[in-house]
């Protein structure tokens, strides 16, 4: 008796080592498809924010150069502006009147400020 239990022990036991063999194979390559597909999905999480990012600064970048080109236009816009004023007061000489003009005026005033003081 004691022979045949041993015998069908030991066919219980290579058959559960089999199957244990079997599942543990299955489980590591479980694990291992497992670990992939992560790091897949990281990988392309990190293309995607990479991309993101340089989409980001491009974005920036381009927004930059915008506002530069307005302040410069702007800055072209009131120098022609200058520009017109001066050749406009030139052109009815009022420019030229206003400046020995104002001068006169200047002397005028400091010479009643010395009469008053006086």
């Amino acid at each position: 008796m004691r022979r045949r239990w041993r015998k069908r022990r030991m066919r219980n036991k290579r058959k559960c080592m089999g199957k244990r063999r079997k599942r543990c194979r299955r489980r590591m390559r479980e694990e291992k498809e497992k670990d992939e597909n992560k790091k897949e999905k990281q990988e392309n999480r990190q293309e995607k924010e990479g991309k993101r990012s340089r989409l980001r600064k491009e974005e920036w970048q381009e927004e930059k150069e915008r506002e530069r080109e307005k302040a410069e236009k702007k800055e072209e816009k009131q120098e022609k502006q200058e520009r017109r004023e001066v050749t406009r007061k030139i052109k009815t000489r009022q420019f030229a009147w206003s400046i020995p003009y104002e001068e006169e005026k200047d002397k005028e005033k400091i010479e009643e400020d010395k009469s008053e003081g006086g």
